[in-house]
């Protein structure tokens, strides 16, 4: 239902009732349900949502889409790392043979509901026997059988596979995305493993001036031994942390290789064409708190599982309560048949239809039923875990969009401290210059300023790394809401 209504929630919370229906009620209205009924949880009339069949994924479900859509970030090496990786990551292939076997589980369901024909012939030699002459015989025959859907099973079954076809798609969408998401996060943490070890390696250089001129300054009876020794280990220190980032930024390197297979030149290659590695890391595609359409979390591929899931399980319990019903049976055949013999040839065209054969459940010791109980069992449990996963969508959703607000509303701070550090540095250097400061001053304003650029810099990697978990926990991205037309709705969640 749409609506030219426009509604808005003023913090990032997230609707359950509308996850819910979108997910569910939708789904569980196309399935065959005669002995279930589909929960009944009514979405708000501003809240309008695809049918099943008609949802698009993210990226249309479509590699190149996908890809592009990281081509939108100010990061050259993301699409390129990311399209490369999903050519040869075994969670998609794994994915991709699961499809496969369900869409042909899906067509052996369907075939069941239409006649099955077989050709058959046989070539016989025979000797005289009374009343019969030697001779040949040939002869074949079309043969026709088909099971009458008269109370819905095999349809039911059918709804059933297609319901589950549709969610290894969804499941095949699922790690795409994933995968997508862990190379990009991997990609930030080199990016911001580089734009540390650079600042690490100036700490390292300020700390071990700052040993030298103590370590003389004790020398010469102007300062303590004890402070030489604690300004050597502070150094020493430093030089550690820069030594164990590089062994961190080289093993961020290795990850890639094994996510996308290129060798490790070729993958540094592609980090190191970025011109600027520690500016915003994302750039500006990040600077702001996105607006979720209200659908967006009906793309989720596990929200949609889980509702295909619900409407697979009810189609089942169909399967199992047609069972309870008699099943009735049509064949029949058209053939023709050729005898040679001394006594000349014989040529005979035959037809048949029937039997027409049913079979009527009289006795099973409660079996039927007890299929039908445990069917309906499966249902319940499928409509229990639905709604855990919507709450699990809810929650990741609220988290990524509470994690970019925190870091956004923390931004201004971070900066500011980043701005009065490297001012309090430039004033000690103009002391210096002047005669009014000394070296080591110098060197202990450098690396505040470097502690507070540090600090800066981890801020912008949660904030990068929320967006990621964003992109992840709305099923694959997101189209930025258009303001509402007549036919459009434009409820939005924040």
């Amino acid at each position: 239902m749409k609506s030219s209504n426009s509604w808005r929630r003023p913090s990032p919370r997230i609707s359950l009732s509308v996850v819910a229906s979108i997910g569910v009620a939708s789904l569980t209205g196309c399935a065959a349900l005669p002995p279930v009924s589909a929960p009944g949880m009514p979405a708000p009339a501003q809240w309008a949502a695809p049918l099943p069949h008609e949802a698009a994924w993210p990226h249309e479900g479509r590699l190149d889409k996908l890809v592009d859509w990281w081509k939108q970030q100010s990061d050259p090496a993301l699409a390129a790392l990311v399209e490369a990786a999903q050519a040869v990551s075994p969670t998609i292939s794994s994915a991709e043979a699961r499809r496969a076997q369900a869409q042909a589980e899906r067509t052996a369901s369907g075939s069941a509901l239409v006649p099955q024909f077989d050709a058959v012939g046989s070539a016989q030699r025979r000797s005289a026997t009374p009343p019969f002459p030697a001779g040949e015989v040939f002869q074949g025959a079309l043969q026709m059988s088909w099971e009458l859907d008269v109370f819905g099973g095999q349809r039911a079954q059918n709804q059933a596979a297609q319901w589950r076809a549709q969610s290894a798609d969804a499941a095949w969408h699922e790690a795409r995305v994933s995968v997508a998401a862990d190379v990009v996060l991997q990609v930030l943490s080199w990016r911001h493993g580089q734009a540390t070890l650079q600042l690490l390696q100036s700490d390292a250089q300020a700390a071990s001036r700052s040993a030298q001129r103590v370590r003389r300054m004790a020398d010469a009876g102007l300062q303590a031994p004890e402070q030489a020794a604690l300004a050597e280990s502070a150094a020493a220190e430093a030089r550690n942390r820069s030594r164990a980032q590089v062994q961190r930024c080289d093993s961020e390197v290795k990850a890639l290789v094994q996510y996308t297979g290129w060798t490790d030149s070729r993958v540094r290659e592609q980090l190191q064409a970025k011109a600027e590695p520690a500016v915003g890391l994302m750039g500006g595609s990040m600077r702001h708190v996105p607006s979720l359409p209200a659908a967006t979390l009906a793309q989720r591929p596990d929200v949609f599982m889980a509702a295909a899931a619900v409407a697979a399980a009810a189609a089942d319990v169909g399967v199992q309560h047609a069972q309870r019903f008699p099943r009735v049976g049509l064949s029949g055949s058209i053939g023709r048949q050729n005898s040679q013999s001394a006594a000349g040839n014989v040529s005979l065209d035959t037809w048949s239809v029937g039997p027409l054969s049913v079979s009527l459940p009289v006795f099973d010791a409660g079996r039927r039923a007890a299929l039908v109980d445990a069917a309906r069992a499966r249902y319940d449990d499928a409509l229990m875990q639905h709604g855990a996963v919507v709450r699990r969508a809810v929650r990741e959703v609220e988290e990524a969009l509470s994690g970019l607000d925190t870091t956004a509303q923390q931004e201004q701070d971070a900066q500011l401290a980043l701005d009065r550090a490297r001012s309090a540095l430039k004033a000690v250097q103009l002391r210096e210059q002047r005669g009014l400061a000394s070296a080591l001053q110098v060197d202990e304003a450098l690396r505040r300023s470097l502690g507070a650029e540090a600090a800066w810099l981890d801020l912008q990697r949660s904030r990068a790394g929320a967006w990621v978990g964003l992109y992840r926990a709305a099923g694959g991205g997101w189209t930025p809401s258009q303001p509402a037309t007549a036919s459009q709705a434009t409820s939005n969640i924040r």
